[in-house]
């Protein structure tokens, strides 16, 4: 064949630009709903993250995110195993490396701005739950400590901040500067300890109330499920508690990631078996799930709200107790601590 006739065959499929505009109208009509649902979530994530910026504890998490991949970056080219890797680090050639530690220390910093007198916040939280709770004694104590342990944490990481930052460099020594970290340390410890604790309680109470309801279900397997009986308002708690169980199970995790990294931050026992790579990922997994929390927390609250206009009356429940947002953490500042 020849090459005119070619040229002809390839002119007969798109003859002119009018059919060629004719043939992608044609295509978008008939995959219309990808664009439409492309555009949909790419609105609900930019909401998402504006909503999440607008706040100085959203900017906080993001910054922590990139703290943690620029610090898991460098610790795994500094304790790397491959030779030629090892080299360039010793040599100097690894200049991402050394950008990502800049980073690392620079967000380690810059995140100090949005913990500032962040303890008045703790006293007034102290106030306000003893006055309104209706939670167990153990568990008002344990949150108060809680509580407690994060206003001193408050008080010398924006101390420590302004030695760093030269305002109280004049008056506190290098030394003291040590002791107040190391201490500031420990009280980052005591609250995740307190907050590990109160997680695992709060597991076992939701694993009470789901077996409270799966036994009263069992009551009612013959039953016809309908909106204005009982059994409706059962399956609803039910569904609402085991949701509420998939999200404390989150929160023991983080919490038992930043115990390992403060075990290796205070040298604590058994920090030798620690690998800097392992901590360094337990760094990384927490603020993602930090950053998990913040986006779930917008997104669940919406759908809530809008779920709630659309339900009827119940009979039993009262639509504000099988309603009520859970929240994917109950601690708000549990990754605040910045382990250096």
């Amino acid at each position: 064949m020849s090459q005119n006739s070619v040229f002809m065959n390839r002119r007969k499929v798109l003859p002119s630009v009018s059919d060629f505009a004719e043939m992608l109208n044609k295509t978008v009509k008939k995959n219309a709903k990808l664009p439409v649902y492309s555009g949909q979530f790419l609105v609900s994530t930019a909401s998402s993250v504006s909503s999440l910026m607008s706040s100085s504890k959203g900017r906080d998490k993001i910054c922590s995110f990139i703290q943690y991949c620029a610090h898991f970056y460098f610790t795994c080219v500094e304790n790397s195993n491959i030779p030629e890797v090892q080299l360039q680090y010793k040599n100097g050639e690894f200049k991402s490396a050394r950008l990502c530690l800049k980073i690392k220390e620079s967000m380690s910093q810059g995140r100090k701005i949005f913990r500032f007198l962040k303890f008045l916040d703790e006293l007034k939280t102290i106030q306000n739950f003893l006055k309104t709770t209706n939670k167990p004694l153990i568990l008002k104590v344990l949150i108060t400590l809680r509580h407690v342990s994060s206003f001193f944490y408050y008080i010398l990481d924006n101390t420590l901040w302004g030695v760093k930052t030269g305002v109280l460099s004049e008056y506190v020594d290098h030394d003291t500067y040590k002791v107040w970290k190391y201490k500031k340390n420990w009280f980052s410890l005591f609250r995740n300890i307190l907050q590990l604790t109160i997680n695992l309680l709060k597991w076992d109470m939701s694993n009470t109330k789901h077996r409270m309801y799966t036994s009263e279900l069992q009551s009612m397997r013959n039953k016809i499920v309908q909106t204005d009986d009982e059994s409706y308002d059962v399956i609803r708690l039910l569904i609402r508690r085991r949701r509420k169980r998939r999200y404390q199970m989150l929160e023991v995790i983080h919490s038992v990631l930043r115990l390992v990294m403060l075990t290796k931050s205070l040298k604590l026992p058994g920090y030798s078996h620690l690998e800097p790579v392992f901590v360094a990922f337990c760094g990384l997994t927490s603020s993602v799930m930090s950053l998990f929390k913040a986006f779930t927390e917008k997104q669940k609250l919406l759908k809530i709200e809008e779920n709630n206009n659309q339900l009827p009356e119940l009979k039993r429940f009262s639509s504000s107790n099988l309603l009520k947002p859970t929240r994917s953490f109950s601690n708000p500042g549990n990754n605040d601590d910045i382990i250096e």
